[in-house]
Parts: structure tokens; C-alpha cells; sequence
């Protein structure tokens, strides 16, 4: 069994710090589980949103917010690429496929 030691005021203040920084950053409004791992599996998923989104706008220049994101993608997720048309979403999407596929053609070669 493992013993922690009592946490020091200025470790929970730090701790606090933190936690106020990645619901800011990452806009999360409260935890979604009480898990063990449900807190890092949704900063991980927040993480990965903002960095899609930052790179969508980077790609595409997208001006919309991460609400008008997320919908956006939620209504075209069941649509095949080919039938979406020449959108930013679709330029974008179609960049970083490529980026996939030389990335797994790169992963093949070292392997």
C-alpha cells in the first residue's frame, strides 16, 4: 500500500493554478467523470481538438469559433470526402490525409 504525504499549501495552490489554466485554455467547464482516468482522457480530448481546430484555421482560414467547429464536423462526419465540396473542411481534410499517407509511407521505410 502507498502512503502520500499530506500536500503542502503552496503544492495546492500550484495545482490549482493549473487546473484553472487548462479549463481556460481548453474551455472546460467542469470534469466530465470522477474517474482516476476521466480527467486526463478529457484533457487529452481537448487537447487534440484545439490543435485540429488550430490547424484547420491555419490551413483553411477558418474564422469561426469551436462551437461552429465541432458542428461542422459532426455534420459532415457520415459524408464520404469525395462528395463534399471544394470547402475549406475538404482542402484541409484532404491535407492532412496526404500528411497521413506520407507519414505512414515514411513509417514503412524506417521500419
Amino acid at each position: 500500500m502507498v502512503e502520500f504525504s499530506p500536500m503542502s499549501s503552496k503544492e495546492r495552490w500550484t495545482i490549482e493554478h493549473w487546473w484553472r489554466w487548462i479549463k481556460r485554455m481548453f474551455k472546460i467547464k467542469e470534469p466530465l467523470g470522477r474517474s482516476e482516468q476521466a480527467l486526463p482522457v478529457q484533457i487529452v480530448g481537448a487537447f487534440v481538438t484545439d490543435l485540429l481546430l488550430r490547424a484547420f484555421k491555419h490551413s483553411s482560414g477558418f474564422t469561426g469559433s469551436l462551437y461552429d467547429f465541432v458542428a461542422g464536423c459532426q455534420e459532415l462526419s457520415l459524408v464520404p470526402l469525395q462528395e463534399l465540396t471544394p470547402c475549406p473542411l475538404r482542402l484541409a481534410l484532404e491535407a492532412i490525409w496526404e500528411l497521413l499517407q506520407g507519414a505512414k509511407c515514411h513509417l514503412q521505410l524506417v521500419a
